[in-house]
């Protein structure tokens, strides 16, 4: 049990009292202040809904982190992270929680001498070489 879902209980059940007093002073003709808590009501039920959204939000994360501690590969559909994003699925963010791929980064590479030298000797047809590169 989170954190955020013991609020979000709390929260419903002031909200749930909060609808019985609201019910009560509408009844005794106290009608300003029903509808005064019955703002407060909604307001309780909003919270409490972000609450357990955000437990919902917790356990997802656990779950994953989880899931990656075993070594498995998740793909959730959803990209991993926003520089994943903008790179066109080329370059991770430092937070990313999406296991490296290796393979990834051949399938990148320029050519196969590029992979090994990390882009300090490149093979003569290879397209990114140039007379700069692996000048020392």
């Amino acid at each position: 049990m989170t954190p955020a879902i013991r609020t979000a209980r709390a929260l419903t059940a002031t909200a749930v009292l909060s609808v019985a007093c609201a019910a009560y002073l509408a009844a005794t003709d106290a009608v300003w202040w029903a509808v005064a808590l019955a703002y407060v009501t909604a307001l309780l039920a909003y919270c409490a809904q972000r609450s357990r959204a955000d437990h919902h939000r917790i356990l997802a994360a656990h779950d994953r982190a989880r899931r990656l501690a075993l070594g498995e590969l998740i793909d959730d559909g959803l990209p991993c992270c926003t520089l994943w994003t903008l790179s066109a699925g080329e370059v991770h963010g430092p937070g990313c929680l999406r296991p490296h791929d290796p393979d990834a980064e051949l399938q990148n590479a320029c050519c196969a001498d590029g992979f090994v030298s990390r882009g300090l000797a490149h093979t003569q047809p290879c397209r990114t070489a140039s007379a700069r590169v692996g000048a020392a």
